[in-house]
């Protein structure tokens, strides 16, 4: 009778490869992350021809891209604020003063973040500049390559309350640090799809644990393969 343990490795790969098949992850919130990217430091208040280099804190090297000729490096301003801003300000759902790149600039979005190193997740704030009570949906694309890794995509809603309610996109890739570029987009809303802000980059190289109810699931699955083998080894002795 064949030894049960190279069968049982076997279905313990088969089933912890099954945390890769879905290994983009969606996030809500800049928790967890380890570095960041201010758009500030590109100039404040300032059109910045594309494609437009920055680093973050970290070391992480990117340029931003689009089918335009510049971005506006402009902030959020408080309500009734003109801010003085020789690009123009941003009356938007950011907090106060936080650095903005905005398509405004004269770029045409969507808008494509190429690194200089690959990434294991990344989030930011997004708002479309359409008039303020307009509903709207952004994405966020992520690519290995010419490969299409996953997706976010969320709803929101333009005030210009500055109140930090802009919405949230963010991904991680679960099975390592693959991402090599991004992009963003605007897919739904009244006006022109093309004219949006996004606030300053979360970013991160390190592989995020998986969550905690995927590795529940896979153990359930292994713990069930070695049942159902340890009674197949049983009755086989039977026979024997």
């Amino acid at each position: 009778m064949k030894p049960i343990l190279p069968v049982l490795t076997l279905l313990t790969a088969v089933a912890l490869g099954g945390l890769k098949a879905d290994t983009i992850n969606d996030l809500t919130s800049r928790a967890g992350f380890t570095d960041s990217l201010d758009w500030g430091q590109l100039g404040p208040c300032s059109s910045v021809p594309e494609p437009v280099p920055a680093v973050s804190a970290g070391g992480i090297h990117l340029t931003a891209s689009a089918s335009g000729s510049s971005f506006a490096i402009t902030r959020q301003t408080t309500p009734g604020d003109t801010g003085g801003c020789a690009a123009g300000v941003f009356h938007g759902d950011f907090n106060p003063l936080d650095n903005l790149l905005w398509t405004d600039g004269g770029s045409i979005g969507p808008v494509t973040l190429t690194f200089g190193q690959d990434i294991a997740a990344i989030g930011f704030q997004i708002q479309s500049v359409v008039d303020a009570g307009s509903p709207y949906t952004a994405e966020l694309d992520a690519y290995n390559g010419a490969t299409l890794l996953g997706k976010d995509i969320a709803s929101g809603f333009s005030t210009a309350n500055a109140d930090n309610s802009a919405v949230f996109l963010g991904l991680s890739d679960l099975s390592g640090a693959n991402i090599t570029s991004v992009v963003i987009s605007l897919t739904a809303g009244p006006g022109n799809l093309s004219d949006f802000a996004i606030n300053q980059l979360s970013l991160d190289t390190v592989t995020p644990a998986p969550e905690p109810s995927s590795v529940g699931i896979t153990l359930v699955l292994v713990l069930g393969m070695v049942a159902l083998v340890h009674r197949r080894k049983k009755m086989l002795q039977r026979c024997d």
